[in-house]
């Protein structure tokens, strides 16, 4: 057997499903030898053909990249030396330090580059404030004459094409001369940009213009190896004159109008010529071998405006002295001819196998895209079934991917989300917090990690949140968006905050427990102290004249004696050993004794501010022990001012507090009217760091012998009881303000309702 059948292509014609096809194929074929010949001959030539289309097809994208890659880092460069602080404030109000600034950072600008040979700041008048020139020999130097630019090339309006939304501006190759006064016998040619130099509000003061040498960019296309020795490479200027590729070496023709070095792609291959430039890209055969061409601009993915339009042609061509050895020879029919039935044989069994392999890859394929289809999906379950907000941005802050716990969590629809920023979705201060620190990542390349947020939605919700950000970037390392996993702890900071709230309620409790404990034992023992002071005097009364001096006196003693009596009662409720006498009652008469029994207690030096409001709603408590909490409140405030001038403030009225204060005591209810008593003075005050423990037992501000640190606390403990908020606030040298909210009762209102 002839050794063209190779031992692989045997095994797969010797299966019975392929043995099969080919021998069907193959009698027929033999009666129509000489079509089977030309079938064959036209089967290969496309299949070659096809080969060198795509070859060319990467060849030309690969070549395309290699310049787009350059010139954006060109106009990488020209935005950033658009934007140094020391070019604006140069064009904005120059002077010769700033030159010199400047003068000395683009020097070593131009230096690092090395590709640049003119980098130049013109004024708003066109006119030539900083030149750096750049000398492969001596190196950058810079120039500072006020030239007029506007007639030697240097004017953007000269130039003619301008990226679509953008203010940059490109040429195309000019001669060096349009920069210096060159006079070189070898013209180098240059790309000219321009961008205009914006202040800090927008507005335009100068133009920044780069010459980048032409050379280099083409000998980095010409270098950029495909390792295709039978292809040409050509870039061609719109005119037809090589840039990169001639033969002979003969680029950059039209620097050399008239000459013998003014070689073009147009006047050697004019009939090729005319097909390539009238289309953007193509692909055909001619006499003169394979071309494939493609027309591009410069920057890659670009739209030009203006006139003109700035563009090349990489040309891939297969010259026909190398195409004749790749392409099937027409003598191969007069080879199929002699052979026979053998050739056509070989050439059945060929076709047979290739199409058994393209249908076994094709099913290949369909079983890897399920897989791929398969793996999104369990990617899309996972997402979805994790409790976190999983979602991705692009390089401009945009969403382009969320999970179904980032919808949920957002209150959005898919399509509410994908391609929108923070500012379509949450309310603007929010969004503006979320953008920066994501901006930050962006120019970075820095993640963020365990960053704690609170996210206010656009329903006014604020949920509490746990981020970690991190950049995503592409294959050359450029960022090219970011990831987010957001956690939401919005529940486990409540659950923390009651866990603290009920830690400080069990202390409270302990300090009142152990209150309780020492004011019933001392609360007994005064107990029975009085019974034989009230005792003797009732007897010592009934002896005496009714109206006499000596009636009096021991009627007040009686009478300070069963107010002790009164406090032993509220101690040992207090301390839980005696029950109160809760009853619905006006609470203005019980204020009012109070302030009747104070008056001679209050010292002449100290002014009076009292106001009773009459309002008909009742409060359901222990009258002698609010008349307890009045007078503590009363001696505390009169004390504050003791030995100087002041003011005791004594209100009560019917109030409804504040969302802030009801947010910040949670014995308050919301939307609830409360009986409000306000106790304050003008005296010495509290600091901010004792406030808090002024209703701890045993604990006082006040100097040895002045105080025992119980009477605010039998207050708490009394307000505690009635179900009632005590709020202290006080600052240094200004005075304190006790204010004591009770809830009103209804029982009258519904007894009233229950008459009727």
């Amino acid at each position: 057997m002839p050794p063209i059948i190779k031992p692989s292509m045997l095994k797969e014609l010797m299966q019975p499903g392929v043995l099969k096809k080919t021998l069907l194929l193959f009698f027929p074929l033999m009666l129509i030898l000489i079509s089977m010949a030309v079938y064959i001959y036209s089967n290969e030539q496309e299949i070659h053909l096809k080969d060198l289309e795509n070859t060319a097809d990467k060849i030309i994208i690969d070549k395309q990249q290699c310049l787009s890659r350059q010139t954006e880092t060109i106009l990488r460069d020209l935005r950033l030396l658009s934007s140094i602080p020391a070019a604006q404030a140069l064009l904005s109000k120059p002077s010769a330090s700033t030159q010199r600034e400047l003068a000395k950072l683009i020097i070593a600008f131009s230096n690092a580059k090395d590709l640049y040979h003119t980098i130049c700041y013109l004024d708003h008048e066109q006119k030539i404030v900083l030149q750096v020139t750049f000398d492969p020999a001596l190196g950058a130097y810079a120039s500072t004459q006020h030239n007029d630019a506007t007639g030697s090339g240097y004017s953007g309006t000269d130039l003619p094409m301008q990226l679509k939304g953008s203010d940059i501006t490109i040429s195309p190759f000019q001669h060096l001369s349009l920069d210096t006064n060159c006079t070189e016998s070898d013209p180098v040619p240059v790309l000219r940009f321009t961008k205009p130099v914006r202040d800090e509000n927008g507005k335009i003061i100068g133009t920044i213009l780069l010459s980048y040498l032409g050379k280099p960019l083409v000998e980095r296309f010409a270098d950029h190896n495909v390792n295709q020795v039978d292809t040409l490479i050509l870039l061609v200027n719109p005119d037809g004159y090589y840039l990169s590729g001639e033969p002979n070496g003969m680029n950059w023709g039209f620097l050399y109008p008239g000459s013998e070095k003014a070689v073009n792609f147009s006047q050697r291959y004019p009939a090729e010529w005319e097909k390539i430039r009238r289309e953007q890209q193509g692909k055909f055969t001619s006499g003169n071998g394979f071309f494939t061409f493609k027309r591009i601009s410069p920057i890659l993915n670009s739209q030009s405006t203006g006139p003109n339009q700035l563009f090349w042609f990489i040309i891939a061509h297969v010259p026909s002295h190398k195409l004749t050895p790749i392409l099937p020879l027409a003598a191969m029919y007069g080879i199929f001819s002699l052979i026979g039935s053998i050739s056509l044989f070989i050439g059945t069994a060929a076709i047979t196998t290739r199409n058994e392999r393209s249908r076994k890859s094709h099913m290949h394929l369909e079983q890897l895209t399920a897989q791929l289809q398969e793996k999104t999906k369990i990617l899309e379950t996972v997402t979805d079934s994790v409790p976190a907000c999983i979602y991705m941005k692009n390089a401009n802050l945009r969403y382009t991917f969320s999970n179904r716990y980032t919808l949920e969590k957002f209150k959005k629809r898919f399509e509410e989300i994908m391609g929108k920023s923070d500012t379509d979705i949450f309310p603007a201060e929010t969004a503006e917090k979320l953008l920066e620190k994501e901006r930050k990542i962006i120019e970075t390349g820095k993640p963020l990690i365990n960053i704690q947020e609170d996210i206010r939605l656009s329903d006014g919700t604020v949920i509490s949140v746990l981020s970690n950000k991190i950049p995503l970037t592409d294959e050359y390392g450029d960022i090219e968006g970011l990831l987010c996993v957001t956690m939401d702890r919005s529940e486990q900071i409540r659950a923390e905050r009651l866990n603290k709230m009920l830690e400080e309620k069990l202390r409270e409790s302990k300090k009142l427990e152990t209150l309780g404990t020492l004011s019933g034992g001392i609360a007994h023992d005064f107990n029975n102290i009085l019974t034989p002071i009230i005792g003797f005097t009732e007897i010592t009364l009934t002896s005496q004249e009714p109206g006499s001096q000596t009636s009096k006196d021991l009627q007040t003693v009686l009478k300070a004696a069963q107010r002790a009596k009164k406090l032993v009662q509220q101690m040992l409720a207090f301390s839980r050993k005696e029950p109160m006498d809760l009853k619905v009652q006006p609470i203005q008469p019980i204020i009012l004794e109070s302030l009747d029994f104070m008056e001679h207690s209050i010292p002449s030096n100290i002014t009076k501010d009292f106001y009773i409001e009459q309002f008909p709603e009742k409060v359901h408590c222990d009258a002698p022990q609010l008349q307890q909490v009045v007078l503590n409140l009363a001696a505390n405030a009169l004390q504050a001012m003791e030995g100087n001038d002041g003011t005791l403030k004594i209100r009560l009225e019917k109030a409804l507090p504040s969302i802030l204060t009801v947010t910040r005591h949670k014995e308050l209810v919301p939307d609830v009217e409360y009986m409000q008593l306000t106790i304050g003075d003008t005296g010495s005050g509290i600091a901010k760091t004792e406030l808090d423990r002024i209703f701890d037992p045993f604990y006082t501000t006040k100097t040895v012998g002045k105080g025992t640190g119980l009477g605010l606390s039998v207050v708490y403990g009394i307000v505690q009881s009635h179900h009632g908020c005590i709020i202290a606030e006080s600052q240094l040298g200004k005075g304190t303000k006790m204010t004591v909210y009770l809830p009103l009762s209804d029982q009258e209102t519904a007894q009233t309702s229950k008459n009727t």
